[in-house]
Order: C-alpha cells, then structure tokens, then sequence
C-alpha cells in the first residue's frame, strides 16, 4: 500500500489529487508554482484559488495568481483584485504595489500609474526597476500630454484618476477645521 501511494506521488496528476483531497493548503502554493514554471499557469490557477480561500493573505500566491491573471489570462480586473488584497493585508508590500502599478499601465491609466509607481519609489527609494518604470511611464504620459485634451488617448490615460490616491498620510493636505475667535 506504501508503494502504491509512493507511486501515484510521483506524477503530476497524482500530486494534484492527493493535495485537493487532502485539504492541504500550504503545499498548494508549491503545486501551483511548479505548474506555472512547467508552462502550465492556467492549470495553476484553481489551486492558488484554493489556497487563497483557506489563507486569504497568502502574499506570493496572491501574486503569482495576479500575474497569471495578467500575463496569461490577461484579466486585469481580477489580478487588479489580487494586487489590493495584497495591499490591504500588507499595505507597504513593494511588489504588491508594483504589480498594482502595471495593471494601470495595461489600462492606459497612465495618470493613475505615475502616481502609483512614485508612490511605491517613496515606500523603497532603493528599488531601481520601480524608478524605471516611473521613467517609462512619465516619458509616455509626457508625450500624451502634448495632444489635444479631446484626444481619446489623453483621455484615457487620465480616467479615474485621483490625485490623492496614493499619497502618504504625511502628504496628503489635511482639512482641520478653523475655530473663529
């Protein structure tokens, strides 16, 4: 009997019935991770949904699941949603915020990613891909910037876009209120 389930270990298929039926959810995430590094993200992805219902703020299979989402299946409505859930469980998660940033990017919400991505460049200053990509989208959100209001490029690119979204508490204007003498 021990060989047996030794055996039926030892294939993919096997693996992924013995984690589905034993309710296993840390090893999910590995599963998950070997699948989308064997090329096959989309097989992937109902073990990370798994995962994230038994461990909600599962960080990195919240993000593999985002970037599956993205990159393959190229949802960026529900890898936005992956993205915030990692953000509301670790508000200063860098990646999290990044991958966050290239979902507006994807948008051509090019407004919204600038300030996403500076404000991820003030949350770690030392993380030089996040300064690049800031200059990549201030570079295109310049070039827009030169065509006509009316443009539907210019107007795309600043669609539900906030100033306020994401400042530091510390930036952003307070609104105390004056008592008159």
């Amino acid at each position: 009997r021990r060989l047996y389930r030794r055996k039926r270990l030892t294939t993919a298929t096997g693996r992924e019935k013995f984690f589905e039926q034993r309710g296993n959810t840390q090893p999910l995430f590995n599963l998950a991770l070997l699948l989308a590094d064997t090329k096959r993200p989309l097989d992937a992805v109902p073990f990370l949904n798994q995962l994230i219902r038994h461990h909600p703020s599962h960080v990195k299979g919240l993000i593999l699941l985002g970037d599956i989402y993205i990159n393959h299946m190229k949802n960026l409505d529900e890898a936005e949603k992956c993205y915030r859930s990692i953000l509301h469980y670790d508000p200063h998660n860098t990646q999290g915020l990044h991958n966050l940033c290239v979902v507006f990017v994807e948008r051509k919400r090019l407004a919204k990613a600038a300030a996403c991505l500076q404000y991820a460049q003030r949350l770690a200053p030392a993380e030089d891909y996040i300064g690049r990509h800031l200059q990549i989208v201030l570079a295109r959100l310049q070039k827009i910037n030169k065509l006509p209001e009316s443009a539907p490029e210019r107007k795309l690119a600043y669609e539900d876009y906030d100033p306020l979204e994401f400042k530091l508490p510390q930036d952003r204007p307070s609104h105390k209120s004056r008592k008159r003498s």
